[in-house]
């Protein structure tokens, strides 16, 4: 054991002296208190704990208070508290196992602050220094002291952390107290300014004191003060103040200026989650938010979750992640992160509710289903005979010599109760025949080349407010009405994504992909834009920044099945449009893009490939969803082409504008395999991180590849029994190469 010294100072705290004392007893310390110059019974109380009590006359000098205390110690080793301190966890062993390998160190204690009206309420979580070797260190600064090297009075030196845990009560109580306590601070802190004008620790101090009371407006004016004065990144405290002073910034909606503050130092704070946590909060704060960019700063915490104050931050940046992923609408995800956020003891989040007060929203009647529908419970399979009435919803359908997929496509909207409106381009075969068994609402369009254009006619002709947008070659497979009655009620004003699984052609079979579009939502504030790869946009302003939200309907997309011969010949008729579209937008990427798709689509790896580096090489937005499926497209056409280190070239300097997304980094980790020679180690670590965030924006469970991705690596490597390992666990969730590279090792 060693011996170890706990130094004390104090004025009127018979309220907290004895909860303070009485848990060291149980502990061979040694406690010494120095009363300031108490008037009630605070000194009586202390010496039921210690004979070493000391008087000190109070000049105004925190530290000097605190130098007396080390003075009086008997033992090296000093462990420093307040009086509304109180010890609720320690562990000697580890302790001294500590304190010995970091002997000329300052050891933190984990502090539970709690900061409202009353005990146990808003607790923050932070560790402090307070533990050192008395012959190196001592305090400096009258007020907000700081442990100092008592050579030169450096305050940045080793930190470690020490199995010591206190509850702080100093900022529990009403408005008033905390107020005249900013007060009493501030006298000594604004006496310190006058005398050191240049020092910004004292700025900053002052700045705390006013956010301890919540007047944001005085905190940022001192923080404003400090940071124009020269700052040393290597003391602790201006991490801190970099935190603090966004949250100052977003309390008083200057976030513009904290992110123009910020982005050129960025690297300065860059190493400690707090700053990141606080970053990735100015992103969700801005108008509109930038979740994507917020995902980006949670990712990174979550990488390396400890503060530089040594706080936990996992457990906030999990739930950034869950806000970030509900704000583009992907709800599985944001689930999934709350869920894990909460396991961490996080605070659970509320349920949102939407309260739209626009005075353009629709009336309770439109935007809500009707009171009389009868909601069957749970997922329905739409071929089933359960009566089930829907929300009021008109599915809206467009399409040409569409005989082969139409029955198909309208019979279970028809037994379902939805309205139903085909709008016909121009078909020579049976198709509006076979679609009049099942609606009368047909109307003809003519075909002027704009695929908008015929979307927002059909739309036009719809009766309710919310519509279904269905392709003839989709055929609904699953419905959940209830929690789509609900999605509706929820997100008024969102566009819902739908799950489509997508059937294809490959090496002689076929194969399904999963994914999400946006396809439901209300007519009133979205329609499409583009002739070709039309997109849903806000009416207003052309935007496709919107809230997405998962709506529980499945599809299946048969429009990629067929032959080679049939693929090519629809790649040709999309492509005379999007060169038309390329002619008349040359600066567009997302032109480039679809024609890269259209190719990619027949094989035609070589012609996606100049495509996708066209759109690359024009001003990309990475807030736009397709973007990331881009990124994600040309790698593994890179892959294709033998031109994997072009392709890790592009991406290694934006690698931070993706990597908060699950299918960008599975297809970096499978370029790392593809590398000639294969770097498995790299792959590895990026199929770590997809296994970390399994759920990507588009909705999609991407954690069988990367299973699969980490048994190929380690086989790689030649680490059989691990690769055998990640082969089961990917084959356990039916992820086909993970099965057929089991039967081809024989393992299973």
């Amino acid at each position: 054991m060693i011996p170890l010294s706990v130094c004390i100072i104090g004025k009127n705290e018979e309220k907290n002296i004895d909860k303070c004392l009485a848990p060291l007893t149980s502990y061979d310390f040694e406690i010494v208190y120095v009363d300031t110059g108490s008037t009630d019974r605070t000194k009586e109380l202390a010496a039921k704990y210690t004979d070493n009590i000391y008087d000190f006359t109070w000049v105004d000098d925190f530290s000097a208070a605190r130098n007396f205390s080390l003075e009086k110690a008997s033992r090296d080793y000093v462990l420093v508290l307040d009086c509304d301190e109180y010890l609720t966890d320690l562990d000697l062993n580890a302790l001294c196992t500590a304190i010995e390998a970091h002997p000329e160190g300052v050891g933190q204690i984990i502090r539970n602050s709690y900061i409202g009206n009353k005990i146990g309420e808003n607790a923050s979580i932070e560790r402090i220094d307070r533990l050192f070797d008395r012959r190196r260190y001592h305090y400096i600064y009258t007020i907000h002291e700081q442990v100092a090297d008592i050579r030169t009075d450096a305050t940045d030196y080793e930190r470690f952390p020490v199995p010591v845990t206190v509850d702080h009560m100093g900022y529990v109580g009403t408005a008033d107290e905390k107020r005249k306590k900013a007060e009493r601070n501030n006298l000594l802190l604004f006496q310190e300014i006058e005398r050191n004008p240049t020092e910004p620790y004292f700025y900053f101090q002052a700045a705390q004191s006013y956010n301890l009371i919540d007047d944001y407006e005085n905190a940022y004016q001192y923080y404003k003060k400090a940071f124009a004065l020269p700052l040393n990144p290597d003391n602790l405290w201006v991490h801190v103040m970099a935190n603090n002073f966004i949250t100052a910034c977003i309390q008083t909606s200057r976030e513009e200026e904290a992110l123009a503050l910020y982005t050129p130092v960025y690297d300065i704070y860059a190493q400690d989650a707090a700053f990141l946590c606080c970053m990735a909060s100015l992103y969700l704060n801005l108008s509109p938010p930038q979740p994507m960019k917020a995902m980006m700063e949670f990712v990174k915490v979550l990488q390396a979750p400890i503060s530089l104050s040594g706080e936990d931050l996992s457990g906030a940046a999990l739930y950034g992640m869950g806000y970030s992923n509900e704000l583009l609408g992907n709800l599985p995800a944001a689930n999934s992160f709350y869920e894990k956020a909460a396991a961490k003891n996080y605070p659970a989040p509320s349920q949102n509710q939407a309260n739209d007060s626009d005075t353009n929203t629709a009336s309770e009647s439109e935007t809500h289903s009707s009171p009389e529908s009868k909601i069957y419970s749970g997922q329905e399979d739409i071929y089933s005979d359960h009566e089930v009435v829907f929300p009021p919803i008109s599915v809206c359908i467009i399409g040409k010599n569409e005989e082969k997929n139409i029955e198909r496509c309208l019979a279970p909207l028809a037994k379902r109760g939805f309205e139903i409106i085909y709008v016909d381009t121009g078909s020579t075969d049976r198709t509006k025949e076979l679609a009049a068994k099942y609606t009368d609402n047909l109307y003809d369009f003519e075909w002027i080349g704009d695929f908008s254009a015929a979307r927002n006619f059909s739309i036009s002709k719809a009766s309710h407010n919310y519509v279904l947008i269905i392709d003839c070659d989709e055929f609904l497979t699953q419905i959940d009405p209830k929690a789509l009655e609900q999605a509706i009620d929820e997100h008024p004003r969102s566009v819902g994504t739908i799950q489509l699984d997508n059937y294809c052609e490959s090496d002689g079979g076929q194969i399904c992909i999963s994914n999400r579009l946006e396809r439901l939502f209300h007519k009133r504030y979205y329609h499409y834009e583009n002739p070709i790869h039309e997109q849903i946009c806000d009416i207003k302003t052309g935007s496709t920044y919107y809230e997405r939200y998962d709506a529980p309907i499945v599809a299946d997309h048969v429009g990629y099945a067929g032959t080679a011969e049939e693929r090519r010949r629809k790649t040709e008729r999309n492509n005379e449009l999007l060169f038309q579209e390329i002619a008349k937008h040359p600066d567009d990427p997302y032109h480039y893009f679809q024609a890269a798709q259209s190719f990619n689509l027949i094989d035609d790896y070589e012609n996606a490939y100049v495509y996708y580096k066209k759109a690359f090489a024009l001003g990309l937005d990475t807030e736009n969803p397709w973007v990331y499926v881009m990124a994600n497209n040309f790698i593994n056409t890179c892959v294709q082409l033998g031109r994997g280190d072009e392709a890790l070239s592009l991406y290694l300097p934006v690698y931070d504008d993706y990597a908060n997304n699950p299918a960008f980094l599975s297809s970096i980790g499978s370029l790392y395999l593809d590398l000639e020679p294969p770097q498995p180690l790299k792959a590895v670590m990026e199929f770590v991180k997809v296994l970390q965030a399994p759920i990507s924006s588009d909705g999609i469970d991407y954690s069988p590849v990367a299973l699969y991705g980490m048994g190929y690596s380690n086989e790689l490597m030649g680490n059989a029994p691990a690769a055998l390992d990640f082969y089961r666990k990917s084959a356990e969730k039916n992820y086909p190469l993970a099965q057929q590279k089991l039967s081809e090792l024989q393992f299973g």
